[in-house]
């Protein structure tokens, strides 16, 4: 017997192919039924998905005319019709059972809270798993020494003196459910009443630093960030930040969260710097080896 899973899946997308893969991987468990998947694409984009996404009776599709991620997002959280909201990119995969499992991790922990899964990359190995090689081992420790804090270098889901966003993969083992800073955008499971209505990026385009600007909006609302080893998400490993321009970019958003962070003039100026230091060496080293 199919159990209907009474959850609201919210996808920003650009009605790029890969949401198709995305769909059918959500759809194709004969176990589950998810309730509803709303997909939030700009209105040029929205006869396209509608042709290619007819065959499911559980998708629905709202335009924007924003291309922003952000309030695309938002648009879609307004038209979910349960109390459980999963919000989602389209390049990432889940499926319904590990859905399930979020759903069930949303009781028992706490009634203000929001719950990522661990994620990993297409061959299942953890995203942020570190390297064994002592090379990576050595440039981990002079890069954490330098710019975060030495005794962070094995935190889970914290934000280091230098925003350096540290995440999670194995060292989670054994821990149900870990409260962290942050948590990644791609994945993460609300009720329908902590959801961020407001637009808290005022930027167009790309949505740099959207994770730790709406992690910083939850924690406003007392809502507290979880971690739970028991779902996996699926995504491809990419860097946030591939050359100068995407770092000035990076930068201007990052500058709004210290802002708002409520933290001082000089906490700022000396974290702003720090992380471009940081960026400028990792991007200097990407070019030459």
């Amino acid at each position: 017997m199919t159990k209907k899973l009474a959850v609201s899946i919210v996808v920003a997308t650009l009605g790029e192919i890969k949401l198709l893969k995305l769909i059918k991987h959500l759809n194709k468990d004969k176990n589950y039924k998810i309730s509803e998947i709303i997909l939030s694409i700009p209105r040029n984009k929205f006869n396209y998905i509608k042709d290619l996404t007819r065959n499911w009776d559980n998708i629905k599709i709202v335009y924007s005319d924003t291309n922003g991620q952000v309030l695309q997002r938002i648009k879609g959280f307004k038209l979910a019709k349960e109390k459980n909201v999963l919000q989602l990119d389209d390049d990432v995969l889940i499926d319904a059972n590990s859905v399930n499992i979020l759903m069930r991790n949303m009781y028992g922990i706490n009634c203000q809270k929001a719950i990522s899964p661990v994620y990993k990359d297409f061959n299942k190995k953890y995203l942020n798993e570190k390297s064994k090689k002592f090379l990576s081992k050595i440039r981990l420790f002079i890069m954490c020494l330098l710019f975060g804090s030495i005794t962070k270098i094995n935190s889970i889901g914290n934000i280091s003196n230098a925003l350096i966003n540290y995440g999670f993969g194995r060292q989670i083992n054994g821990i149900k459910n870990i409260e962290v800073e942050w948590l990644l955008g791609a994945c993460v499971i609300h009720k329908k009443k902590n959801l961020i209505l407001e637009n808290f990026y005022p930027y167009e385009g790309k949505s740099y630093c959207e994770d730790l600007l709406h992690s910083l909006e939850l924690r406003k609302k007392s809502i507290k960030l979880f971690i739970t080893n028991s779902a996996y998400v699926y995504c491809k490993t990419e860097n946030n930040i591939n050359n100068y321009r995407e770092l000035l970019k990076y930068i201007k958003a990052l500058n709004l969260f210290v802002k708002r962070s409520n933290q001082s003039l000089f906490d700022s100026i000396k974290k702003i710097q720090f992380f471009f230091i940081y960026q400028i060496i990792k991007l200097l080293i990407r070019k030459i080896i």
